[in-house]
């Protein structure tokens, strides 16, 4: 168990160095090289995160074990790409450097989440988030709930999102993919507009709306922090 433990530790601290210390080339299509050639690149292999994967390993990485360091090196690239010269972020590795307790055990979170992810886009997703909860743009509780709906919705259904996005409420006929639209409520990011009124002596009545659904709080920050960039 301690050994378990120890070696999570080191895969937190060692992805908190690699934050800090290097900064990946941005003009690289990062989520797009292949695995094997990925590691094979020595560029890589003196990364930190790399480095204490390998050393953690007995005989070699396993397919999954591969992948998931390609998820957090994505994750890492793109995080350090919107943090270029933002000053919370800098203020940020500053705390990483410093092993601070609270923001180590947030990365951890972070790291728990990439690894129940199964399409890479989702580690970009979550870097943009992620990067904005740092930013102070949303709490620690919006990030994680936002997490938790990435890891759930379909990528194909975000098209669906962005056009609610654009226009923020639209009528039932507007809906362009009804299975994504479903996915998406399902999902509390968007919602019915409700039609009922309550009047000030009890009594309830219908109204007409011009629209129908609208896109919630969530749905909003999902598409502007996660996927507006």
């Amino acid at each position: 168990m301690d050994e378990i433990k120890n070696m999570e530790t080191d895969i937190v601290q060692s992805t908190a160095k690699t934050i800090v210390d290097y900064n990946l080339d941005t003009a690289i299509d990062f989520a797009e090289i292949g695995i094997d050639s990925f590691l094979d690149e020595s560029l890589f292999q003196d990364l930190p995160l790399v480095k204490a994967v390998y050393g953690i390993a007995k005989t070699g990485l396993a397919v999954r074990e591969k992948y998931l360091l390609k998820k957090t090196l994505v994750f890492i690239n793109q995080l350090n790409s919107n943090g270029v010269s933002n000053e919370n972020y800098q203020e940020y590795k500053e705390k990483l450097k410093s092993n601070d307790k609270f923001i180590l055990k947030e990365l951890e979170n972070a790291l728990i989440i990439i690894d129940r992810y199964v399409d890479i886009k989702k580690s970009i997703i979550l870097a943009n988030l992620y990067f904005n909860y740092i930013d102070k743009k949303m709490d620690w509780e919006q990030f994680q709930e936002l997490s938790i709906i990435i890891d759930n919705i379909f990528l194909a259904d975000l098209n669906e999102l962005e056009d609610i996005y654009s226009k923020q409420a639209i009528t039932m006929n507007e809906i362009k993919n009804k299975i994504s639209f479903r996915r998406l409520k399902v999902q509390n990011l968007v919602e019915d507009i409700d039609s009922i009124l309550r009047m000030s002596n009890g009594r309830t009545g219908v109204f007409y709306n011009e629209k129908d659904y609208r896109i919630t709080e969530l749905g909003n920050m999902l598409f502007k922090y996660g996927l507006n960039k």
